[in-house]
């Protein structure tokens, strides 16, 4: 009897549980959803902020990019607000549907707005629980709406596009990348400022009769926008960005071209397969100065004219040209960011800091005003080029 009680009670609870955990009582189907995936912040002509958001059609994702009228996998609405927040409220009354901002990897700032500061912006995106923390951080010299209406080649969501044209540029390493989280943590440092990538778009001129339609608008990775604080202070192009990649130690891969030592002004391509920085502080009666050291591994990607790699003096010779290049990649950075715009996005401060500690209390009131754009720095470059390829004569002979 009581074997069959025990049994009873426990079929009783399984039932209840059952009943109470089959399913989540405040779940929200996919397509009661509005899923953002990218957000643009803009200054109007009237001063006002412009919000534009990339959202999935979710009804018209699952078939494809744009099927005609009324096929399109996203749509983009644009609303005015004194603030992100009120902006996003006026938002719901133009979509009946619930904001999911967890899928949004993209955040673009017009110049425009990113010159009046980012910081009320930027305060917003990670005060709410929902907005994704790694969202990607961009400026472009034009409207941040454009870059969002910007169309797709390749992806259903022209968001997932812009990723992945972000994801290449580590096969150049010529645009910086910031995510929000990162971002905001120097925004509130005295130690370093932000930086952010630089896009803008281009207009097909002519319909390729395929993806590519005339007048149509992509996106594209233009290089590096630098902040002093949390104001836009200048851009970067591909060749200073990687110079800026060469002192923060975050090369990934990348192609130096250089003249040809056999002297027929030929073009040389050279690999850069990997590298290590280190930055460290010195100080010396009283003055702060920076050493570099960059030891990089390299090969020969492709080779114009009549070089012969066969001999070992060619590839010592690859190297010291490669070597001058670098050195004059990382001092185009300098020259831009240490004294043209005066920010510190090389966290210089940071390293003064953490290794000169009692020097860092003198000098960090007057670090970034008085101090920073006269910091000297020592650069130390090694340059390997370790194989040539599957060939060592040109091909040309």
């Amino acid at each position: 009897m009581i074997k069959i009680l025990n049994k009873a009670i426990v079929i009783g609870i399984v039932i209840i549980m059952l009943t109470v955990l089959s399913g989540c009582w405040d779940s929200v189907e996919l397509n009661d959803r509005a899923i953002v995936t990218a957000v643009g912040i803009d200054i109007n002509e009237e001063g006002e902020l412009e919000l534009t958001a990339q959202v999935i059609n979710t009804v018209q994702v699952s078939t494809g990019p744009d099927q005609g009228e009324g096929g399109s996998s996203v749509v983009v609405h644009s609303i005015t607000g004194r603030t992100v927040f009120e902006a996003i409220r006026a938002l719901t009354k133009m979509i009946t549907k619930k904001l999911y901002w967890e899928q949004n990897r993209i955040i673009v700032f017009s110049e425009k707005a990113a010159r009046q500061g980012i910081l009320p912006y930027v305060d917003f995106f990670m005060r709410d629980h929902e907005v994704r923390k790694r969202s990607w951080i961009l400026v472009t010299d034009g409207q941040a709406s454009e870059i969002i209406k910007a169309g797709s080649e390749t992806a259903n969501i022209p968001a997932n596009d812009i990723l992945d044209i972000l994801d290449a540029q580590a096969a150049t390493s010529e645009a910086a990348r910031e995510d929000l989280y990162h971002l905001a943590i120097k925004l509130v440092s005295d130690t370093s400022c932000p930086v952010a990538t630089h896009i803008g778009t281009h207009t097909h001129e002519e319909d390729d009769g395929g993806t590519e339609m005339a007048g149509e608008k992509k996106a594209t990775i233009l290089g590096t926008a630098a902040f002093r604080n949390d104001v836009f202070a200048g851009y970067l192009d591909n060749r200073e960005s990687r110079g800026y990649h060469w002192i923060t130690g975050d090369i990934k891969s990348g192609i130096i071209v250089v003249k040809s030592p056999a002297g027929d002004d030929a073009d040389i391509s050279i690999e850069i397969r990997k590298a290590s920085t280190n930055l460290r502080p010195q100080l010396e009666n009283g003055v702060v100065s920076m050493k570099l050291s960059i030891e990089t591994e390299a090969s020969v990607g492709d080779v114009g004219g009549e070089l012969d790699l066969s001999s070992v003096d060619t590839y010592d010779q690859l190297a010291r040209s490669c070597e001058i290049a670098i050195a004059e990649e990382i001092n185009a950075c300098l020259a831009k960011a240490q004294k043209e715009y005066g920010t510190d996005i090389f966290a210089f401060g940071e390293l003064v800091h953490h290794y000169l500690p009692q020097e860092w209390k003198k000098i960090k009131d007057i670090w970034l005003s008085e101090l920073y754009q006269d910091v000297a720095v020592e650069l130390d470059i090694t340059v390997n080029v370790i194989h040539s390829g599957l060939i060592t004569k040109p091909i040309r002979k």
